[in-house]
Protein backbone atom coordinates (compact mmCIF):
# COMPACT_ATOMS: atom_id res chain seq x y z
CA UNK A 1 0.00 0.00 0.00
CA UNK A 2 1.29 3.39 -0.82
CA UNK A 3 2.45 5.60 2.28
CA UNK A 4 -0.66 7.67 2.41
CA UNK A 5 0.09 11.43 2.38
CA UNK A 6 -2.20 14.18 4.20
CA UNK A 7 -5.50 14.53 2.91
CA UNK A 8 -8.99 15.40 4.79
CA UNK A 9 -11.63 12.82 5.52
CA UNK A 10 -12.97 12.14 2.37
CA UNK A 11 -16.67 12.51 2.51
CA UNK A 12 -19.62 12.30 4.75
CA UNK A 13 -20.98 8.90 5.50
CA UNK A 14 -25.03 9.49 5.76
CA UNK A 15 -27.80 6.56 3.95
CA UNK A 16 -29.22 9.07 1.30
CA UNK A 17 -27.34 11.70 -0.57
CA UNK A 18 -27.20 15.32 0.31
CA UNK A 19 -28.39 17.78 -2.32
CA UNK A 20 -27.71 21.13 -2.16
CA UNK A 21 -29.27 22.86 -4.71
CA UNK A 22 -29.59 26.74 -5.85
CA UNK A 23 -32.52 28.82 -4.88
CA UNK A 24 -34.44 28.22 -1.54
CA UNK A 25 -37.13 30.64 -0.33
CA UNK A 26 -39.13 30.78 3.74
CA UNK A 27 -41.96 32.17 4.82
CA UNK A 28 -41.41 35.73 6.41
CA UNK A 29 -41.91 34.49 9.99
CA UNK A 30 -39.40 31.79 9.05
CA UNK A 31 -36.96 34.36 7.21
CA UNK A 32 -36.86 35.86 10.32
CA UNK A 33 -35.19 33.17 11.55
CA UNK A 34 -32.80 32.84 9.45
CA UNK A 35 -31.54 36.65 9.19
CA UNK A 36 -30.66 35.91 13.21
CA UNK A 37 -28.14 33.08 11.95
CA UNK A 38 -26.81 35.57 9.03
CA UNK A 39 -26.37 38.96 11.05
CA UNK A 40 -23.87 36.59 13.44
CA UNK A 41 -22.43 34.40 10.29
CA UNK A 42 -21.81 37.27 8.28
CA UNK A 43 -19.43 38.45 11.79
CA UNK A 44 -17.77 35.42 11.48
CA UNK A 45 -17.28 35.61 7.43
CA UNK A 46 -15.46 39.27 8.16
CA UNK A 47 -13.67 38.91 11.39
CA UNK A 48 -13.40 35.27 12.31
CA UNK A 49 -14.98 33.20 14.42
CA UNK A 50 -12.32 34.05 17.14
CA UNK A 51 -14.31 37.63 17.39
CA UNK A 52 -17.22 35.93 18.84
CA UNK A 53 -17.66 35.92 22.31
CA UNK A 54 -18.60 32.33 24.12
CA UNK A 55 -22.19 33.50 24.17
CA UNK A 56 -22.49 34.87 21.15
CA UNK A 57 -21.31 32.16 19.68
CA UNK A 58 -23.14 29.73 21.91
CA UNK A 59 -26.56 32.43 20.43
CA UNK A 60 -25.63 31.52 16.85
CA UNK A 61 -25.66 27.60 17.27
CA UNK A 62 -29.29 28.01 19.16
CA UNK A 63 -30.72 30.18 16.53
CA UNK A 64 -29.12 27.59 13.36
CA UNK A 65 -30.83 24.83 15.19
CA UNK A 66 -34.00 26.69 16.13
CA UNK A 67 -34.12 28.25 11.90
CA UNK A 68 -33.60 24.56 11.17
CA UNK A 69 -36.56 23.33 13.43
CA UNK A 70 -39.24 25.69 12.19
CA UNK A 71 -38.36 24.86 8.57
CA UNK A 72 -38.71 20.76 9.67
CA UNK A 73 -42.26 21.40 11.28
CA UNK A 74 -43.27 23.61 8.06
CA UNK A 75 -43.11 20.74 6.24
CA UNK A 76 -39.87 22.52 4.08
CA UNK A 77 -38.24 19.07 2.27
CA UNK A 78 -34.39 18.50 3.16
CA UNK A 79 -34.00 19.53 -0.31
CA UNK A 80 -35.18 22.84 0.90
CA UNK A 81 -33.66 23.69 3.52
CA UNK A 82 -30.19 22.48 2.26
CA UNK A 83 -30.66 25.26 -0.44
CA UNK A 84 -31.90 27.62 1.99
CA UNK A 85 -28.33 26.60 3.89
CA UNK A 86 -26.84 27.32 0.28
CA UNK A 87 -27.43 31.04 0.59
CA UNK A 88 -25.71 31.51 4.04
CA UNK A 89 -23.25 33.63 4.39
CA UNK A 90 -19.70 31.91 4.71
CA UNK A 91 -21.33 28.95 2.87
CA UNK A 92 -18.71 26.76 0.91
CA UNK A 93 -19.92 23.07 -0.97
CA UNK A 94 -17.19 20.18 -1.42
CA UNK A 95 -14.06 20.85 -2.03
CA UNK A 96 -10.85 19.01 -3.44
CA UNK A 97 -8.81 21.37 -1.15
CA UNK A 98 -5.99 24.11 -1.62
CA UNK A 99 -2.05 22.48 -1.48
CA UNK A 100 0.59 24.47 -1.17
CA UNK A 101 3.82 21.60 -1.04
CA UNK A 102 3.52 18.29 -2.10
CA UNK A 103 6.03 15.82 -0.67
CA UNK A 104 6.44 12.05 -1.07
CA UNK A 105 5.01 11.58 2.86
CA UNK A 106 2.84 14.69 3.00
CA UNK A 107 1.08 17.19 1.61
CA UNK A 108 1.22 20.79 3.08
CA UNK A 109 -2.77 22.73 2.80
CA UNK A 110 -3.87 26.39 2.61
CA UNK A 111 -7.32 24.77 2.82
CA UNK A 112 -8.39 21.50 3.37
CA UNK A 113 -10.45 19.15 1.12
CA UNK A 114 -13.98 19.05 2.44
CA UNK A 115 -16.56 16.05 1.87
CA UNK A 116 -19.27 17.99 2.40
CA UNK A 117 -20.88 21.74 2.82
CA UNK A 118 -20.05 23.81 5.29
CA UNK A 119 -23.50 23.39 6.24
CA UNK A 120 -25.74 20.84 5.54
CA UNK A 121 -28.56 18.60 6.94
CA UNK A 122 -28.98 14.70 6.04
CA UNK A 123 -30.74 11.60 6.80
CA UNK A 124 -29.01 9.16 9.60
CA UNK A 125 -31.38 6.28 9.01
CA UNK A 126 -33.47 4.65 6.42
CA UNK A 127 -36.49 6.09 7.07
CA UNK A 128 -35.30 10.44 7.55
CA UNK A 129 -37.00 9.94 10.80
CA UNK A 130 -33.69 10.90 12.66
CA UNK A 131 -31.26 13.43 10.96
CA UNK A 132 -28.21 15.14 11.20
CA UNK A 133 -26.85 18.61 10.38
CA UNK A 134 -23.68 20.44 10.90
CA UNK A 135 -22.45 23.81 10.82
CA UNK A 136 -18.92 24.31 10.06
CA UNK A 137 -16.80 27.79 10.41
CA UNK A 138 -16.24 29.26 7.04
CA UNK A 139 -12.31 29.56 8.33
CA UNK A 140 -10.02 26.56 8.04
CA UNK A 141 -9.15 26.50 11.88
CA UNK A 142 -12.97 27.64 13.73
CA UNK A 143 -15.54 25.55 15.67
CA UNK A 144 -18.45 23.86 14.74
CA UNK A 145 -21.91 22.53 15.89
CA UNK A 146 -23.38 19.17 15.12
CA UNK A 147 -27.61 18.92 15.89
CA UNK A 148 -29.03 15.71 15.52
CA UNK A 149 -33.33 16.32 15.14
CA UNK A 150 -35.83 13.77 15.95
CA UNK A 151 -39.28 13.31 14.96
CA UNK A 152 -41.61 12.96 17.80
CA UNK A 153 -45.40 12.55 18.34
CA UNK A 154 -45.69 14.40 14.71
CA UNK A 155 -43.16 17.39 15.76
CA UNK A 156 -39.43 17.75 14.95
CA UNK A 157 -37.04 18.86 17.92
CA UNK A 158 -33.28 18.95 18.24
CA UNK A 159 -32.66 16.15 20.20
CA UNK A 160 -28.51 15.87 20.96
CA UNK A 161 -25.65 17.04 19.81
CA UNK A 162 -22.49 18.93 20.48
CA UNK A 163 -20.07 21.75 20.24
CA UNK A 164 -16.54 22.17 19.31
CA UNK A 165 -13.70 24.26 18.72
CA UNK A 166 -12.63 22.36 15.50
CA UNK A 167 -14.10 21.11 12.49
CA UNK A 168 -16.11 18.25 12.91
CA UNK A 169 -17.08 15.09 10.77
CA UNK A 170 -19.24 12.15 11.09
CA UNK A 171 -19.68 9.24 9.26
CA UNK A 172 -21.85 6.08 10.17
CA UNK A 173 -20.14 3.22 10.94
CA UNK A 174 -21.95 -0.10 8.86
CA UNK A 175 -23.82 -2.66 10.83
CA UNK A 176 -25.18 -6.22 10.65
CA UNK A 177 -29.06 -4.66 12.20
CA UNK A 178 -30.64 -1.38 12.44
CA UNK A 179 -28.25 -0.36 15.40
CA UNK A 180 -27.11 3.33 14.46
CA UNK A 181 -23.31 4.34 15.45
CA UNK A 182 -21.44 6.75 14.63
CA UNK A 183 -18.02 8.12 14.67
CA UNK A 184 -16.81 11.93 14.59
CA UNK A 185 -13.60 13.71 13.81
CA UNK A 186 -12.85 17.21 15.21
CA UNK A 187 -9.52 17.99 13.30
CA UNK A 188 -7.31 21.07 13.46
CA UNK A 189 -5.22 22.07 10.68
CA UNK A 190 -1.42 22.59 11.39
CA UNK A 191 0.95 23.79 8.66
CA UNK A 192 2.73 20.19 8.46
CA UNK A 193 -0.93 18.00 8.40
CA UNK A 194 -3.41 17.79 10.72
CA UNK A 195 -4.59 15.90 14.03
CA UNK A 196 -8.26 14.80 14.75
CA UNK A 197 -9.69 14.00 18.06
CA UNK A 198 -12.00 10.56 17.18
CA UNK A 199 -15.17 9.33 18.98
CA UNK A 200 -17.56 6.77 18.72
CA UNK A 201 -21.09 7.07 19.37
CA UNK A 202 -24.02 5.23 19.77
CA UNK A 203 -27.33 6.96 18.35
CA UNK A 204 -30.78 5.39 20.06
CA UNK A 205 -34.00 7.25 20.44
CA UNK A 206 -32.16 10.57 19.13
CA UNK A 207 -29.87 10.59 21.94
CA UNK A 208 -25.85 10.21 21.51
CA UNK A 209 -24.45 8.50 23.93
CA UNK A 210 -20.72 8.69 23.80
CA UNK A 211 -18.87 5.12 24.03
CA UNK A 212 -15.65 4.67 25.46
CA UNK A 213 -12.58 4.02 23.47
CA UNK A 214 -9.07 3.17 25.64
CA UNK A 215 -6.78 4.67 22.57
CA UNK A 216 -7.50 8.17 22.78
CA UNK A 217 -3.81 9.17 20.93
CA UNK A 218 -5.00 11.75 18.31
CA UNK A 219 -4.85 10.78 15.20
CA UNK A 220 -2.53 12.54 12.99
CA UNK A 221 -3.55 12.74 9.34
CA UNK A 222 -6.25 10.92 9.03
CA UNK A 223 -7.74 9.60 6.06
CA UNK A 224 -11.66 8.11 5.93
CA UNK A 225 -12.64 5.72 3.55
CA UNK A 226 -16.59 4.82 4.27
CA UNK A 227 -17.39 1.00 2.73
CA UNK A 228 -19.93 -0.70 2.97
CA UNK A 229 -18.56 -3.56 5.01
CA UNK A 230 -16.31 -0.87 7.38
CA UNK A 231 -15.71 2.12 8.35
CA UNK A 232 -11.62 2.46 7.26
CA UNK A 233 -9.07 5.46 8.60
CA UNK A 234 -6.29 5.71 7.71
CA UNK A 235 -3.83 7.49 9.71
CA UNK A 236 0.19 8.23 10.79
CA UNK A 237 1.64 8.34 13.87
CA UNK A 238 4.64 9.76 15.17
CA UNK A 239 6.70 6.83 16.50
CA UNK A 240 6.79 6.99 20.90
CA UNK A 241 10.57 5.40 21.21
CA UNK A 242 12.44 6.22 17.87
CA UNK A 243 12.48 10.15 17.06
CA UNK A 244 12.43 11.32 13.21
CA UNK A 245 11.67 14.53 11.61
CA UNK A 246 8.40 15.67 10.72
CA UNK A 247 8.64 14.62 7.21
CA UNK A 248 10.30 11.31 8.04
CA UNK A 249 9.63 7.90 8.99
CA UNK A 250 6.23 7.49 11.01
CA UNK A 251 3.86 4.51 11.65
CA UNK A 252 1.37 4.11 9.69
CA UNK A 253 -2.14 1.91 10.48
CA UNK A 254 -5.50 1.47 8.75
CA UNK A 255 -8.29 1.34 11.90
CA UNK A 256 -11.41 -0.71 10.76
CA UNK A 257 -14.87 -0.27 12.54
CA UNK A 258 -17.75 -2.31 12.38
CA UNK A 259 -20.92 -2.71 14.41
CA UNK A 260 -23.85 -4.20 15.43
CA UNK A 261 -26.33 -4.38 18.66
CA UNK A 262 -23.67 -5.26 20.52
CA UNK A 263 -21.50 -2.28 19.71
CA UNK A 264 -17.94 -1.44 17.52
CA UNK A 265 -15.50 -3.61 16.97
CA UNK A 266 -12.21 -2.26 16.33
CA UNK A 267 -9.38 -3.44 14.37
CA UNK A 268 -5.93 -1.82 13.74
CA UNK A 269 -3.29 -2.97 11.28
CA UNK A 270 0.07 -1.70 10.63
CA UNK A 271 0.53 -0.46 7.10
CA UNK A 272 4.64 0.10 8.00
CA UNK A 273 5.41 -3.18 10.46
CA UNK A 274 8.92 -3.00 10.12
CA UNK A 275 9.23 0.45 11.59
CA UNK A 276 6.86 -0.55 13.98
CA UNK A 277 9.06 -3.77 14.95
CA UNK A 278 11.95 -1.17 15.45
CA UNK A 279 10.27 1.14 17.79
CA UNK A 280 9.24 -1.45 19.97
CA UNK A 281 13.03 -2.68 20.17
CA UNK A 282 14.15 0.20 21.22
CA UNK A 283 10.98 0.78 23.73
CA UNK A 284 12.27 -2.47 25.49
CA UNK A 285 15.15 -1.60 25.70
CA UNK A 286 14.27 1.58 27.10
CA UNK A 287 12.91 -0.07 29.79
CA UNK A 288 15.25 -2.69 30.29
CA UNK A 289 13.06 -5.79 29.08
CA UNK A 290 16.22 -7.03 27.12
CA UNK A 291 14.90 -10.06 26.94
CA UNK A 292 12.01 -9.32 24.97
CA UNK A 293 13.98 -7.44 22.90
CA UNK A 294 16.70 -9.95 22.20
CA UNK A 295 13.50 -11.77 20.78
CA UNK A 296 13.03 -9.24 18.24
CA UNK A 297 16.52 -10.24 17.22
CA UNK A 298 18.46 -12.54 14.79
CA UNK A 299 20.02 -14.84 16.87
CA UNK A 300 23.42 -13.12 15.53
CA UNK A 301 22.96 -10.08 16.18
CA UNK A 302 24.58 -7.96 19.77
CA UNK A 303 21.66 -6.15 21.85
CA UNK A 304 24.74 -4.25 23.37
CA UNK A 305 26.12 -2.97 19.51
CA UNK A 306 22.66 -1.67 19.01
CA UNK A 307 22.26 0.49 21.91
CA UNK A 308 22.53 4.16 22.52
CA UNK A 309 21.21 7.01 22.92
CA UNK A 310 18.34 9.50 20.71
CA UNK A 311 17.50 6.51 18.13
CA UNK A 312 16.48 8.14 15.42
CA UNK A 313 14.63 6.94 12.22
CA UNK A 314 16.62 7.87 8.84
CA UNK A 315 13.97 5.75 6.27
CA UNK A 316 12.09 3.34 6.06
CA UNK A 317 10.42 1.07 2.72
CA UNK A 318 8.87 -2.01 2.23
CA UNK A 319 5.78 -3.54 0.73
CA UNK A 320 2.69 -5.45 3.57
CA UNK A 321 1.67 -7.66 0.90
CA UNK A 322 4.94 -8.99 -0.15
CA UNK A 323 5.96 -9.36 3.35
CA UNK A 324 9.25 -7.66 3.55
CA UNK A 325 10.30 -3.82 4.66
CA UNK A 326 13.17 -2.36 5.99
CA UNK A 327 14.21 0.35 8.58
CA UNK A 328 17.59 2.79 8.80
CA UNK A 329 18.20 4.08 11.96
CA UNK A 330 20.82 6.27 13.92
CA UNK A 331 21.67 5.65 17.32
CA UNK A 332 24.53 7.69 19.12
CA UNK A 333 26.28 5.11 21.62
CA UNK A 334 28.74 8.46 22.77
CA UNK A 335 29.96 11.11 20.62
CA UNK A 336 30.33 9.67 17.68
CA UNK A 337 26.83 7.90 15.22
CA UNK A 338 26.35 4.59 14.14
CA UNK A 339 23.78 3.26 11.27
CA UNK A 340 21.59 0.03 11.53
CA UNK A 341 19.54 -1.48 8.54
CA UNK A 342 17.08 -3.91 10.07
CA UNK A 343 15.25 -6.28 7.59
CA UNK A 344 11.64 -7.48 8.54
CA UNK A 345 10.18 -10.07 6.90
CA UNK A 346 6.61 -11.47 7.63
CA UNK A 347 6.47 -15.20 8.95
CA UNK A 348 4.18 -17.84 7.64
CA UNK A 349 1.68 -17.41 11.25
CA UNK A 350 1.48 -13.61 10.16
CA UNK A 351 3.84 -12.07 12.39
CA UNK A 352 6.69 -10.08 11.46
CA UNK A 353 10.39 -10.83 12.55
CA UNK A 354 13.19 -8.71 12.17
CA UNK A 355 15.38 -11.11 10.19
CA UNK A 356 18.73 -9.17 9.58
CA UNK A 357 20.56 -6.08 11.10
CA UNK A 358 23.38 -4.73 8.83
CA UNK A 359 26.11 -1.66 9.62
CA UNK A 360 26.65 1.49 7.67
CA UNK A 361 28.88 3.62 7.19
CA UNK A 362 28.96 7.07 7.10
CA UNK A 363 31.24 8.36 3.61
CA UNK A 364 31.34 11.96 3.92
CA UNK A 365 27.85 12.90 2.17
CA UNK A 366 25.47 9.67 2.69
CA UNK A 367 25.35 6.42 4.93
CA UNK A 368 26.28 2.91 2.90
CA UNK A 369 25.07 -0.08 4.00
CA UNK A 370 26.50 -3.90 2.75
CA UNK A 371 24.22 -4.01 0.23
CA UNK A 372 25.05 -0.70 -1.55
CA UNK A 373 22.16 1.17 -0.77
CA UNK A 374 22.56 4.38 0.43
CA UNK A 375 20.50 7.10 2.71
CA UNK A 376 21.14 10.52 2.48
CA UNK A 377 21.83 12.79 5.63
CA UNK A 378 23.63 15.77 6.59
CA UNK A 379 25.64 14.41 9.20
CA UNK A 380 28.07 14.51 11.59
CA UNK A 381 30.96 11.82 10.60
CA UNK A 382 30.24 8.21 12.16
CA UNK A 383 31.55 5.49 14.38
CA UNK A 384 35.04 4.16 13.22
Amino acid sequence: MARPGFRSSARLLVVLAIAVLSGGRSTPLRAQDWRSVDQTLTLVVDSGAEALSPRRLSRLRSAFDVAVTAELNAGTSLDSINRLLAHRPGYAGPSPGQSTLKLPNATFWRELPRGAPTYFIAPIDSAATTLLAIMQSPSTNGPSHLSVFRRRQGRWERSSGFSSDEQVAAYRIPARDTAVFLATLETWMRADGSESRFKLWRLAQGQLHRLARPDTVKFQDADVEPTDSALVITVSQFAGNVSACTMCTRLYYAYLFTASGRGVSENAVSLNPWALLVDSLYAMTAKGETRGARALLPRSTSLKALSGKDPEFMADSGDPRAGDGRADILVRPGDCERYWRFRSVRQPSGAWKIVEVRPGRWTGDSVVFDDRARVQRHANHGCT
